[in-house]
């Protein structure tokens, strides 16, 4: 089996621009549309890429086209999580009209960038929902014009360097990647508090030890267990800010490190800051953000 393709239904009067108002599909799967994923509810992990975090209401990503990613619910039920998705055929909507006109190139240019996957920085997540939403409630060339319009708020928050870059893999995965990836990503994200060995991956995957190594860094550029770290540490960075634990040892033999040395070393590496740093900069960052609307880019 293949990383799933999925398809997506365009209605016939609106070929260039659709949305949903769904929850994710529960599978590590891929469309030739970029995709704006804006998570309504429900908390979780999202994986794009080779990149992995955990994901909260209120945030905004960008997949990229033909990008492989996987919403997953924390509490198993993926009807748990909500999210309104804008799809984009971009490559083939602009790419033969736009080429042609000198001012839609930085368009074009801009959403290549894409194709590595963004999250929207959260001091824009209000202005640029506020635009999905008006997008949304348009038809015809009207719904075109806004997503330009949208677009360009974008390439603004881009020009301030204010991006939050996603994968650090482009979406080369191709059709002859294996399901094994689905199968290795869900099963590490249900047992990352468990003491997973290499033998015990491997063995899921239908492969010696040194095959499976060699693949998973070959499709991730990442070692398994760093992969497995980060996933840890983004468990460990939503429970950092829950307020439901008492001690940063707590949080990090909730996370699936066996002490805390461990997990300071591999927090700090991850995050650029201590745990501890991490939530201080947290309640700065929460307290100063000032709200942002739609008219500050026009």
């Amino acid at each position: 089996m293949k990383v799933l393709h999925q398809m997506t239904m365009y209605d016939p009067d609106e070929q260039s621009i659709v949305f949903q108002d769904t929850y994710p599909v529960p599978y590590l799967h891929r469309h030739r549309e970029m995709q704006f994923v804006w998570v309504r509810k429900g908390h979780g992990n999202v994986i794009i890429g080779n990149h992995i975090q955990s994901f909260k209401p209120g945030e905004i990503y960008i997949v990229g086209a033909n990008q492989p990613h996987l919403f997953k619910a924390a509490d198993a039920n993926q009807q748990s999580i909500g999210v309104l998705c804008l799809y984009i055929d971009h490559h083939k909507t602009f790419a033969n009209v736009c080429d042609q006109i000198p001012e839609m190139h930085g368009i074009i240019n801009f959403l290549k960038e894409t194709d590595s996957g963004l999250q929207v920085p959260q001091r824009y997540v209000e202005a640029v929902g506020e635009e999905i939403l008006v997008i949304k409630e348009k038809t015809g060339i009207e719904r075109l014009i806004y997503f330009l319009r949208l677009i360009k708020m974008l390439m603004d928050i881009n020009a301030w360097q204010d991006w939050k870059p996603l994968s650090s893999v482009l979406n080369n995965y191709s059709v002859d990647v294996s399901d094994r990836l689905n199968t290795i990503y869900r099963y590490s994200l249900d047992h990352y508090m468990d003491e997973i060995s290499l033998e015990e991956v491997s063995s899921l995957a239908c492969m010696t030890p040194n095959a499976f190594c060699a693949y998973f860094k070959k499709y991730t550029r990442k070692t398994y267990f760093a992969f497995l770290n980060d996933l840890r540490i983004s468990e460990a960075c939503k429970k950092l800010l829950s307020g439901e634990y008492s001690t940063i040892a707590a949080v990090a033999y909730a996370s699936g490190f066996v002490n805390t040395i461990t997990f300071n070393r591999v927090f700090r590496k991850g995050m650029g800051m201590t745990p501890s740093e991490y939530v201080d900069q947290f309640k700065v960052k929460h307290k100063a953000m000032p709200p942002f609307s739609p008219d500050a880019f026009f």
